[in-house]
């Protein structure tokens, strides 16, 4: 009568042999969840850094066909003047500049004493000027120098940010004729950054010293990311 012996092992073993089988499966599954996980986090790295890059262009695209179409105005003023600003020709390049570009609110050339001409897309808001002004006016005397000037985050109230550049334009013999001077609407890449917000995605524009330029989170403007590991 063994049979009693033989059912007494049956189920130790059947245990044994399902204990093999199930654990098997079961690091198989536990090792493809994690290897899932790890992947859909490197494919978000991915696709994130492939909007960065992507914004990265546009932010790029946005100041080369603004502050770089402005800075080559004023070469052009520089290459075709003599001994002196074409002031009776200023007035419609520089309306032909602002109607061809909506970011371009002001554009002005001055001369060496401060008189000239300028263009503006529309009324600023009230106490715009105000702010505006002193930086113009400062600007102004550091393309007297022969020294460019760019003002890259001014806020305006009522308004998206703006850029104040300020140009030099220079003689044949090196000699300063005049200064170019623009205000650009920041208002493009604010709605960009809306958009990504919407995405419920943070991006931040930096400046070469780690300040927050722009940022898709109103309160981060102006803070300092120059500790953050990805500045």
């Amino acid at each position: 009568m063994r049979w009693p012996f033989f059912r007494s092992l049956l189920y130790p073993l059947t245990a044994l042999l399902v204990a093999l089988a199930v654990v098997p499966v079961a690091l198989v599954g536990f090792g493809f969840f994690s290897s899932n996980r790890e992947q859909i986090a490197t494919l978000e790295k991915q696709y994130l850094t492939r909007q960065a890059v992507g914004f990265a262009r546009e932010l790029e695209l946005f100041f080369v066909d603004t502050v770089g179409r402005l800075e080559g105005l004023s070469q052009a003023l520089a290459a075709s003047a003599t001994d002196s600003l074409p002031m009776d020709r200023v007035p419609a390049i520089l309306a032909e500049v602002v109607k061809a570009n909506r970011n371009v609110l002001m554009l002005r050339l001055l001369d060496r004493q401060g008189n000239g001409q300028f263009v503006q897309g529309r009324p600023f808001p009230a106490g715009a000027e105000e702010l505006l002004n002193p930086l113009l006016a400062r600007a102004f005397q550091e393309g007297l120098a022969s020294r460019p000037v760019r003002e890259d985050l001014v806020s305006l109230p009522g308004e998206p940010p703006v850029v104040v550049v300020s140009f030099p334009v220079l003689g044949h013999r090196g000699e300063v004729l005049g200064v170019l001077q623009g205000v650009v609407s920041l208002a493009g890449m604010s709605e960009r950054l809306g958009e990504e917000a919407a995405r419920g995605v943070v991006v931040d524009v930096v400046d070469r010293r780690g300040r927050i330029l722009f940022s898709s989170e109103g309160d981060r403007l102006g803070r300092d990311a120059s500790q953050h590991p990805l500045v």
